[in-house]
């Protein structure tokens, strides 16, 4: 991401397997939209405070990934478990799919980047 797009100022979480950067990219079924529904608020309006996201992960999850002892596969499973959920991590090799466009900035850079096409 940041060689593609150094400019971008991206977010990453870094795991014992690497630095991983969400790409905002779900597939969520209706039932379990329905099912989860305070859930996904709660999650959606934490989005940029992932301690305040960790907090409904439990003391465990929080001290494995402060240490630094957690990968991105336990990651997965141990949100899976806390929330009751059946979610995939996706490790996409392509920079363009982290790539917001909420900001004039990234709006402009993703426009010169489509102009190069």
């Amino acid at each position: 991401m940041e060689s593609r797009f150094p400019e971008s100022k991206r977010t990453f979480t870094r795991m014992r397997d690497g630095a991983f950067s969400g790409g905002d990219l779900f597939f969520i079924g209706r039932r379990s939209t329905k099912t989860n529904l305070e859930l996904i608020r709660g999650l959606t309006t934490r989005r940029k405070n992932f301690l305040s996201q960790a907090r409904l992960l439990g003391f465990v999850f929080i001290f494995r990934f402060l240490l630094g002892l957690m990968d991105i596969t336990e990651g997965a499973k141990r949100v899976n478990e806390a929330l009751g959920i059946n979610g995939r991590v996706i490790n996409y090799p392509r920079a363009e799919i982290g790539m917001d466009v909420d900001k004039l900035s990234q709006y402009l850079l993703v426009k010169s980047e489509l102009e190069k096409v």
